[in-house]
């Protein structure tokens, strides 16, 4: 709630109403003369295609292990159904696996364009699904950086200019063992 005169801001996540009736003071200590606030949302609906993926036979438990499958799996994405790297994104999903009876990550993606561009609604195809996990494997198991260990990622495989936060958190080995164990169940 946001008084228009002064600028007063009170925050109740509680009350819907448009309006609400609060006495306060002005930013310099006066008592502002209107005591009638009005209700303002900061934020604004972004429609577009979405896409949730669970592997529920598998654990994926570390915050580590998730950033890193989530980055590679949209590496994978962007080469398999050929769009740019940033027409597609993704973010982190904390779910009960009712298999292992534990909390697991999963992952949400999605187009960046608004109303969506259909990238990731080709994604929910099985055969499509496949073909971006295995490009995934391909993009990480390619890459040379972090040696034998596997212990690290560069630019050409996970890390890009909108994960630079978590660039010490991405290592190729959790992509390339979690995909190979994937493969290997469906062989």
């Amino acid at each position: 709630y946001v008084c228009q005169s002064c600028g007063y801001t009170e925050l109740d996540e509680k009350r819907f109403t448009p309006t609400m009736t609060k006495k306060h003071r002005t930013a310099s200590g006066w008592q502002c003369g209107n005591n009638r606030l009005q209700n303002f949302s900061l934020a604004y609906r972004f429609e577009t295609d979405v896409l949730t993926l669970r592997f529920t036979g598998m654990e994926i438990t570390t915050q580590e292990q998730a950033l890193s499958l989530l980055y590679g799996i949209l590496e994978g994405a962007s080469r398999a159904l050929e769009v740019e790297r940033s027409d597609i994104s993704g973010c982190l999903k904390w779910f009960w696996n009712q298999d292992s009876g534990r909390g697991n990550y999963g992952f949400v993606f999605y187009d960046k364009t608004p109303g969506g561009a259909g990238h990731v609604r080709r994604m929910q195809n099985a055969n499509v699904l496949e073909r971006v996990l295995r490009a995934a494997l391909e993009v990480i198991s390619g890459c040379t950086c972090g040696g034998t260990e596997l212990d690290t990622s560069c630019y050409s495989c996970l890390r890009n200019y909108y994960n630079q936060k978590h660039h010490e958190l991405l290592q190729r080995r959790y992509v390339t063992e979690f995909l190979s164990a994937v493969f290997d169940e469906r062989a």
